[in-house]
């Protein structure tokens, strides 16, 4: 305080310390005004006044400086983003009337006040604290500072020293759609770029955030019950924190790591490509990170903390790409997959791990069956982690000295790769037949697996090392998570004299063989114009397998000196369009595509005619998105495509369904009040564990689609616009479970005056009830007597139901499925046709598919022999059946028609044992 020229007494803040008395009292608060009825006092804050006070003939004349006013703001985190809650500190110097009021601000982006936004206020406290707010609407900048300013006096105090950099939370609300980079779904109404941080919230969200495109954030949290997705287009770049507590489904997309600190992934997530790109690294913290295609080491090291899964399955197998200079891309223990197909054969298998621990702890999960992975291994004799089954031990190591095949003694004893530093996986000949624990593959059968191995990845140059003589045989395992070509490792291995420039490759899919056979490639340097090639023995008619040796895979050379050394370096991996999981699979006896062709009938005149169909096309190196697809050109009358998006498709080629997959049928200009009906006929497509089914959104229901041969589904229109929508119809893949399997049959006939419905299940455990519905249209169901509870036994079991009521015409029957969570999923329909009495056939589904079968319809026909002819258009017979009818006013005929039969029209005759005929034109598409 600075000196005091006179020391008078003013009651009021500054009164205690002048000890004088005056009459009247001149009262002065903390502002630069005080007055009475007699005088009037004013001043400038932290300066002189004077006055002159005129009291019973007496004159007094003082002068006196005030005491200095300052507010200090200490430095909040220099780090804050928008919306954040921050104390802030400061301190009052010279206040401490209760009345005063202090407001917090926040400068602009270049740290100016004269814009100054209030953040938090506080009343009557001599504390120092404000909980304030920063506002959601601050835009990303790095020189904002917080000042504190009073009201009485009104004064700003001096703002904190720092630089605060505030970053922009921006907030998903999904208010319009799905779509990450529409700017309305986000709180901020602008689209996040990389220096923005994400937060997709539990509360307040319309639609889940879709990735589709490229898109990029700084940190990014998922909140508990939200759902990031990414489609096969969809690639996120983060150069912050990624934290998921709900769910990161990333396994059709992209996510790339590309911080310049230090970065942590905290929780589970799926990813198709992964990408480090970062010197400083990346950590995860919690969960599994599941890789399904790529790892992509450009920079920097992935501290995995035992956490990271290179996953595989039917549809590809994860790689690591060239990691060039890179070479300690992965730090602690990764788990690395191998999908192995059902298919009973020899495998030459390695794991590119080394610190694994024994073949049993891994692809024999430690013990622990669960129907889906390991390998069942097994010998005569059993223990010593062996199944006791079959003649001989189903895994074996190979002795080069004696050049011969050992069984193992001791799989808990034998390590699949050791504790050296380099090459140290170890090779084996294993006879898979299905997981660990199936014990009733072993005799016979086989089902799919998926071995697991946990350890150490083999990164950077990679050396095996052999005590051989020349021309002795090497059997070696590919030392990367990565497919490797031998066209570089054995060109270098012969220059140097290490190894013979030929490469043998067990297939266990090669055809012709049951249990595979080897594939020979040998170098010449004369092919191609003196450019050297390689020579294949074996047709590539019959082999999937080539140069490339992939993830997994173990393969012979041929030492060309003694004690040889093989050296694979990051360059010898393949491009990662040579990641295939086709030399695993089993031969499929023939080389048509796997499809799945819909058509789409409408009944003219009586008759099922089709009007238009769609295909589908399953391969592992096709993709999901449209660039080798066909487009729909559109008719004139209905029309049927595959809505991809925005895109209309007559031909989607795309890799094998996965679980939760939907292909949108579009149904274009269908007639109202029209019957209709879809025939599914799959080709070559192994349905492994899903099940595919017609949802329609119409109706609600669920109807199975078989994978494994046709699939009828009749539906009709009304007057109704919503039951001739486009989008009516969709193809949905899920996980097969009771409702996937439990009706094998559904039949229906005319006896008497009802109809006996009858169906047959295959298991049904979980079943709640069965209810049979009816309709006349093939659309409109309803419920037909009582409920039926199931059985239960997990066996086949046949059931039956009386229709004491049908109606003259079509009867279309279904089965009702509910099981013990309330899921509801219906069986076929079938049709029965009722007549008023007239002797005739009828045909359905006409026309039908070659190779199907064909429902005849014998309506009220006596009782004896008949004979059903099938002729050509010209007159030639193809197939003939008899049978013997009982009476019946309807009776059910099914013929299954020869594959052979070309397209076109037939007819077909029912000849009695009078000589009388019906005939009936049948048209095969």
């Amino acid at each position: 305080m600075k000196k005091l020229l006179i020391a008078i007494l003013l009651a009021g803040p500054f009164a205690a310390a002048l000890g004088q008395t005056l009459s009247p009292a001149a009262t002065v608060t903390a502002g630069g005004y005080a007055s009475t009825d007699d005088f009037s006092l004013s001043w400038a804050m932290g300066g002189a006044f004077a006055t002159t006070i005129t009291a019973g003939g007496n004159q007094l004349t003082q002068g006196i400086l005030q005491p200095e006013i300052e507010i200090n703001t200490f430095n909040p985190n220099p780090g804050m983003q928008s919306g954040d809650a921050v104390t802030i500190v400061f301190m009052p110097f010279s206040f401490i009337d209760n009345s005063v009021t202090f407001t917090a601000q926040l400068s602009d982006a270049t740290g100016s006040f004269a814009s100054a936004v209030n953040i938090g206020t506080v009343t009557g406290t001599a504390t120092g604290i404000i909980n304030a707010t920063i506002p959601p609407s601050t835009p990303a900048g790095a020189h904002y500072h917080i000042r504190v300013v009073s009201n009485i006096p009104a004064y700003n105090g001096g703002p904190n020293s720092n630089d605060i950099a505030i970053t922009v939370l921006y907030i998903w609300n999904g208010a319009i759609s799905t779509n990450w980079n529409t700017a309305g779904n986000w709180s901020a109404n602008a689209v996040p770029g990389a220096s923005d941080n994400v937060k997709i919230p539990a509360t307040g969200v319309t639609h889940e955030p879709l990735l589709s495109a490229s898109a990029a954030a700084q940190d990014v949290t998922i909140e508990a019950g939200r759902t990031l997705s990414f489609d096969s287009t969809g690639a996120l770049s983060i150069t912050g924190m990624l934290t998921n507590f709900g769910a990161f489904d990333a396994s059709k997309g992209a996510v790339a790591f590309t911080g310049t600190a230090p970065q942590d992934i905290i929780g589970a997530l799926s990813v198709n490509n992964l990408t480090l790109n970062n010197a400083q690294g990346l950590s995860l913290n919690s969960g599994l990170v599941k890789v399904f295609g790529t790892y992509n080491p450009i920079a920097g090291t992935l501290s995995s903390d035992g956490n990271l899964v290179l996953a595989s399955n039917a549809h590809g197998t994860a790689a690591v790409t060239n990691a060039g200079a890179n070479t300690n891309y992965v730090t602690g223990n990764v788990t690395v997959q191998r999908y192995i197909p059902a298919h009973r054969a020899w495998r030459m298998l390695t794991a590119p791990l080394s610190n694994t621990g024994s073949i049993y702890s891994n692809w024999q999960n430690n013990g622990t069956a669960d129907g889906l992975t390991g390998a069942e291994i097994f010998r005569p004799a059993g223990g010593n982690g062996f199944d006791a089954a079959g003649v001989a031990a189903s895994i074996k190591s190979y002795n080069s000295a004696t050049d011969t095949w050992n069984e193992l003694a001791n799989t808990n004893a034998t390590n699949l790769g050791s504790s050296g530093a380099s090459a140290a996986n170890n090779p084996f000949a294993v006879f898979i037949t299905g997981p660990y624990g199936a014990a009733g593959t072993i005799a016979h059968g086989s089902q799919a697996t998926t071995l697991s191995a946990t350890g150490l990845l083999q990164t950077g140059t990679q050396t095996f090392n052999y005590n051989v003589g020349t021309g002795q045989y090497i059997l070696a395992g590919n030392p990367y998570a990565s497919p490797i070509d031998f066209t570089g490792i054995g060109a270098t291995g012969a220059a140097t004299g290490g190894i013979n420039n030929t490469l043998w490759v067990w297939d266990a899919a090669r055809g012709g063989t049951t249990l595979g056979g080897y594939v020979q490639f040998s170098y010449d340097p004369s092919a191609n114009g003196g450019l050297g090639g390689y020579d294949q023995d074996i047709d590539v008619s019959q082999t999937k397998q080539t140069t490339v040796i992939q993830s997994g895979q173990a393969f012979f050379v041929q030492a060309a000196a003694n004690s040889q050394t093989i050296t694979i370096n990051e360059s010898d991996k393949a491009d990662v369009s040579h990641n295939t999981n086709q030399v695993f699979f089993a031969p499929t006896g023939n080389n048509t595509a796997r499809q799945l062709r819909v058509s789409l009938s409408r009944s003219i005149n009586g008759q099922m005619t089709g009007v238009d169909g769609i295909l589908m096309k399953f391969g592992d190196t096709y993709k999901k998105a449209l660039t080798d697809d066909g487009a729909k050109l559109f008719n004139y009358d209905e029309n049927l495509s595959i809505r991809v998006n925005t895109s209309y498709l007559g031909i989607e080629r795309m890799p094998l369904p996965e679980d939760k997959d939907s292909i949108y049928l579009d149904v274009y200009a269908m007639k109202a009040k029209a019957s209709y009906q879809f025939t599914f006929n799959p080709q070559n497509i192994e349905a492994g564990k899903l099940q595919a089914w017609l949802y329609d959104t119409y109706q609600k229901t669920f109807t199975p689609v078989s994978l494994t041969q046709p699939t009828g589904i009749s539906f009709a229109t009304t007057e109704d616009k919503a039951s001739n929508a486009e989008g009516r119809f969709v193809v949905v893949f899920d996980k097969q479970g009771a409702l996937a399997s439990v009706v094998t049959s559904v039949k229906a006939w005319q006896q008497g005056g009802d109809v006996q419905v009858q169906w047959q299940t295959a298991t049904e455990l979980g079943i709640q009830q069965y209810v049979v519905e009816k309709a006349a249209d093939g659309q409109t169901f309803s419920q037909m007597g009582n409920s039926i509870k199931p059985r239960n036994t997990n066996k086949t079991e046949t059931y039956q139901l009386a229709d004491n009521s049908p109606a003259v015409g079509d009867n279309y029957y279904r089965i009702k499925l509910v099981d013990n969570n309330g899921v509801i999923s219906y069986s076929n329909a079938v049709l029965v046709k009722l007549t008023n009495g007239k002797a005739g056939i009828s045909l359905y589904p006409n026309p039908v598919l070659r190779g199907r079968q064909m429902q005849v319809l014998l309506n009220n026909l006596e009782a004896g022999k008949y004979t059903l002819v099938l002729y050509t258009a010209d007159g030639k017979q193809v197939m003939q059946k008899a049978t013997q009818l009982d009476g019946r006013a309807a009776i059910t005929q099914t013929l299954s028609l020869p594959q052979a039969l070309a397209a076109g029209s037939y007819r077909l005759v029912v000849m009695d044992e009078k000589g009388n005929e019906w005939k009936q034109q049948v048209v095969l598409e």
